[in-house]
């Protein structure tokens, strides 16, 4: 998987010369992969049904085969029916030099310094959601509520972000978003009135401002390619998507170690009664460290640099250099 999530996500950098195009581009790539996530949680267990249930070991052997045999179709055309419109160099780069592509390139430092914190709001809520249904809300089905909370928010925030994109700039659109992200994480928390509708509202909300720095913080991500090609003189699109694949993974895994050592701290034991601390402990870890981790991500992306007049310039001097 990684294998072709690396060279697909680079190729977005290199599909369209125009910032906004990439954006669009780049965003309906997030829709696509989000509603994909979406067709595998709703029709996976129908897949399993058509061939047994989910206690025959075929179905799933089957079930997988079809996964698998349309995801390569679709990932082969993506590959066949791309164009690339930014001509690369010529020059062999060895991967020694290719390096500073990371560790000379300071809006990208910034850029991954945020992810690795904004990624942990969705890693922990992934992770903690079903102890906090369970135990908070007292009832296991309330999960499907969440993760559709989930996904209406992210995709109504990834499709608005490109028209945001065309009226702010990318650090103003990410910081404001991770300030009032952060906010509607704490709203159903402060208030404290456990109406589980308002929360699920207040909840895809709060995935609204995450879907928006997902496609601004990618579009960036774009922008610091251009930038290694202008500073450094090639690229890297390869080593840049495949840290912030480490980047993300590594995330997910910090979220998982977050959710094991609060359930230790809150003394948490399978199958017993929730007490009073235990539901407290859950709602700050569903809501107050996603909360913290919003506003922790601004601080990285304060000190990135590339604002819209500085790109539109070196982009100007980069189509000169291109065309020598």
């Amino acid at each position: 998987y990684t294998v072709c999530d690396t060279p697909l996500w680079a190729l977005s950098s290199v599909i369209s010369k125009d910032p906004h195009e990439r954006t669009l581009v780049v965003t309906l790539g997030k829709i696509g992969g989000m509603i994909g996530a979406v067709a595998i949680t709703v029709g996976g267990i129908q897949l399993l049904l058509a061939f047994g249930g989910e206690r025959n070991t075929d179905a799933y052997l089957y079930s997988a085969i079809i996964i698998a045999v349309i995801a390569a179709i679709t990932i082969f055309l993506a590959g066949m029916n791309s164009k690339e419109r930014v001509t690369p160099s010529p020059e062999k780069i060895p991967f020694r030099r290719n390096l500073q592509t990371i560790y000379k390139n300071k809006p990208l430092l910034t850029l991954l310094s945020a992810l690795l914190i904004i990624n942990l709001v969705i890693g922990i809520r992934q992770s903690i959601q079903l102890y906090y249904v369970i135990y908070v809300w007292g009832d296991a089905s309330y999960v499907s509520q969440l993760g559709m909370s989930l996904v209406v928010g992210m995709l109504l925030g990834m499709i608005i972000t490109p028209k945001l994109l065309r009226v702010f700039s990318q650090k103003n659109v990410f910081i404001v978003s991770c300030l009032l992200g952060s906010l509607s994480c704490l709203v159903p928390y402060l208030s404290g009135d456990g109406n589980i509708t308002i929360t699920l509202v207040l909840f895809a909300v709060s995935f609204f401002f995450s879907g928006v720095t997902t496609i601004v913080s990618t579009s960036m991500l774009l922008d610091t390619i251009d930038y290694s090609e202008w500073k450094l003189g090639f690229r890297g699109e390869g080593i840049v998507f495949s840290t912030h694949t480490f980047v993300t993974k590594f995330s997910g895994a910090v979220s998982r170690l977050i959710i094991g050592a609060s359930l230790g701290l809150l003394n948490y034991v399978e199958n017993q009664p929730a007490t009073a601390n235990l539901q407290q402990g859950l709602s700050f870890v569903m809501f107050v460290l996603p909360a913290l981790c919003f506003v922790a991500a601004v601080i990285p992306i304060l000190f990135y640099k590339l604002n819209n007049t500085q790109k539109n310039q070196m982009l100007i001097e980069l189509e000169t250099t291109r065309a020598l």
